[in-house]
């Protein structure tokens, strides 16, 4: 019978940084949990399981701590959906736009409400505590940026010309939209997904066909 290999020894540094992931795991948690509000070194280090002093090895504000949650959800989750649709467009080949956006909103919803922790982050109160909202809140526009170039950048894809104001002004409607209809199917006021989609999509090539494009 073979010998088992004993397991590997973790190095400091390998010990730093898994203490790292569960500081950030812990401060999503208290943030989804309990709020901005809840925010709090205290907090987040007994759910992480280590020393207060020991936060200070890893970060050096907590607003440091709330930029490396956000940075690994960018990473791990909105990035790579964003890919994911991207790669939907430029595929569709002679595919409807109004089944194209179809097919996008769905993935967003069932990406949401199969992560509703994520979803949860901008439900949370952005309020309570100065530096943490205004850090969310530069955060949230990010993405909406991040949105509103996916939408410029890929304008001839979906056979339209449109200003840089106007893809801004089509993704602020589209995440208000895209917000509302979540925490409605999340309460139960809203029960069939389908009809979400399709409001969103009807809204989307509506848009599109003002501004000249193509609109099927």
């Amino acid at each position: 019978m073979p010998e088992l290999e004993e397991p590997k020894k973790l190095t400091r540094k390998d010990k730093k940084e898994l203490t790292r992931e569960r500081l950030v795991d812990a401060a999503l948690s208290v943030v989804i949990d309990g709020g901005y509000a809840d925010f709090t070194m205290r907090k987040v280090t007994k759910r992480a399981g280590i020393a207060q002093p020991s936060f200070y090895s890893h970060f050096d504000t907590m607003d440091d701590l709330l930029s490396a949650a956000f940075c690994r959800l960018r990473v791990h989750y909105l990035y790579p959906m964003q890919d994911m649709l991207l790669t939907m467009v430029k595929e569709g080949g002679e595919e409807s736009l109004p089944l194209l956006f179809s097919r996008m909103y769905s993935l967003v919803f069932d990406f949401y409400l199969s992560n509703p922790e994520l979803f949860c982050l901008t439900l949370v109160d952005t309020q309570s505590r100065a530096t943490v909202g205004n850090r969310y809140r530069k955060e949230y526009h990010n993405l909406r940026y991040m949105w509103s170039d996916f939408f410029f950048d890929n304008a001839d894809v979906f056979g339209v010309t449109i200003e840089k104001n106007q893809s801004d002004m089509v993704v602020d409607a589209l995440f208000g939209m895209i917000d509302s209809l979540l925490q409605g199917y999340i309460d139960k006021r809203y029960s069939d997904k389908d009809v979400m989609v399709e409001m969103l999509t009807s809204f989307t090539t509506y848009q599109l066909g003002l501004l000249g494009g193509k609109s099927s």
